[in-house]
């Protein structure tokens, strides 16, 4: 599955999830092309569908289980999504869920 959607939607559907704590817009805009595909399809998909587990993204994304975690890392370490659950119950949302 190939998403094509415009670069400037994508940048302000983002934007508007992407909250701190104190309900600031902290905007990504300026990181948006330092994304990799993968982290992009992941936050699209997590904004359609508010969560996903490993085994769905591995799916959705076509690459292995070792490059999954890692994408799902870069996206944590960015405070972009968050880890909910634990073991088999892991799942990831958006930070502001």
């Amino acid at each position: 599955m190939i998403l094509c959607i415009s670069k400037s939607f994508t940048k302000k559907k983002l934007q508007s999830i992407n909250r701190t704590q104190n309900n600031q817009l902290r905007s990504i805009t300026t990181d948006y092309d330092r994304l990799s595909e993968e982290e992009k399809q992941l936050l699209l998909y997590l904004m359609d569908h508010h969560q996903i587990v490993r085994k769905k993204a591995v799916q959705l994304l076509k690459i292995g289980e070792t490059k999954t975690k890692e994408v799902f890392n870069e996206l944590l370490d960015k405070e972009l999504i968050k880890r909910k659950g634990k073991g088999r119950a892991t799942f990831y949302t958006l930070t502001n869920n």
